[in-house]
């Protein structure tokens, strides 16, 4: 369910969990309130807010009235808004005739108006990479964006649902098996993401009418780039163009082979025995048989569209060779996304995309041209 969230003065911001947790409990009640409010049926369920490791959460601190706020921390956003789901989970309770618990999530999003609200050309979904980053590139981009007379709904940063690490103990001599859990843990993050992007931008619309019958832009940077396909893949009509920045596909090799894994814990794998490496093409192999969400697959929603590709020639954080396969896939015999590659590395690539912004945003009047 999304809820529009009133008299929020603070910008949202997030905080990254390495060991899991419990969230800020003056916000877990609210957002719980407010999901029994819109779903009934969870009246009577244990509704918990547990943070896995690796979760990343964002909030929004109250500011006191009449508090000044620093310039940094002050929520310019027209609407803010933030999308919660619930998944059914173990009973903390002892009695077998317990009810599953529902444990919830949320990803924010903040919308920010085009100068002439009325004569918005449309919407532009912005995602950001994990993290929310990076956050002062974005914010950069989302007021180009509107100065060429977008409507911005930028998502704050992907819900923990989809940060968490893989936590996983693997037989590599049960390789379908194996997949199939790390497939259902790929899809069910990344759905969390496109499902969240669906109900913000229905929202939007419902609340900005004549939002409907414009066109849809889409820009993702890294973990944003990388989800970016099957946001569109939800609603392949709606979107008129896309621009990915830092993206790639193929989740689980990416996860074990990114220089991020050690740092930011995006797995944590054991192995029942050494895997060869006959047995690691057989498990990836079956990994991408089932991740139907991974966007190796959701890249065909491209097809025939626009498609603008900004790409490092040396990243690590999302390996080229993953991006390769990525441009590979969206290419057709009729057709191929416009494709820069940038020497240098991931962090290369995006200290460098403010440069880029030109580009970027004649590219899109190119494709989207203003009406």
């Amino acid at each position: 369910m999304i809820q529009v969230l009133e008299s929020v003065r603070r910008k949202p911001k997030g905080q990254w969990s390495q060991s899991g947790g419990e969230t800020d409990r003056i916000e877990q009640q609210a957002m719980r309130d407010q999901f029994v409010a819109g779903v009934p049926a969870a009246k009577d369920r244990n509704l918990v807010t547990t943070v896995r490791p690796g979760g990343f959460v964002v909030r929004s601190e109250a500011a006191a009235e009449g508090e000044t706020l620093p310039r940094n921390e002050t929520n310019s956003a027209t609407i803010t808004m933030r999308f919660v789901s619930a998944r059914e989970v173990a009973a903390q309770s002892s009695k077998t005739d317990s009810p599953k618990s529902l444990e919830l999530t949320s990803t924010w999003f903040t919308v920010f108006d085009a100068a002439d609200v009325a004569n918005s050309r449309g919407v532009a979904v912005v995602m950001p990479g994990l993290l929310g980053t990076p956050e002062g590139t974005l914010v950069a981009l989302q007021r180009r964006l509107t100065d060429r007379g977008w409507t911005v709904l930028r998502m704050v940063a992907q819900p923990s649902r989809f940060t968490q690490t893989l936590i996983a103990t693997v037989d590599p001599s049960k390789p379908e098996e194996e997949a199939a859990t790390i497939a259902e843990r790929s899809n069910n993050g990344v759905a969390e993401i496109a499902f969240a992007v669906q109900a913000a931008t229905s929202k939007l619309e419902e609340l900005r009418p004549h939002l409907a019958a414009k066109p849809r832009v889409i820009l993702g940077s890294s973990a944003g780039a990388l989800t970016l396909t099957t946001v569109v893949a939800r609603e392949p009509d709606r979107y008129f163009a896309s621009v990915i920045v830092g993206g790639g596909c193929h989740y689980w090799l990416m996860g074990i082979t990114s220089n991020y894994n050690d740092w930011m814990g995006l797995t944590d794998i054991t192995w029942t025995q050494e895997p060869t490496t006959q047995q690691l093409r057989t498990l990836e192999d079956a990994y991408l048989r089932q991740a139907s969400l991974d966007s190796y697959h959701t890249a065909k929603a491209l097809h025939g569209k626009p498609v603008l590709i900004l790409q490092a020639t040396q990243d690590l954080a999302v390996p080229s060779p993953l991006g390769d396969t990525l441009f590979e896939r969206l290419s057709t015999a009729e057709s191929k996304p416009e494709r820069e590659l940038l020497p240098g590395g991931h962090e290369a690539l995006f200290a460098a995309l403010p440069m880029q912004f030109p580009r970027i945003l004649d590219w899109i009047d190119k494709h989207v041209p203003v009406k």
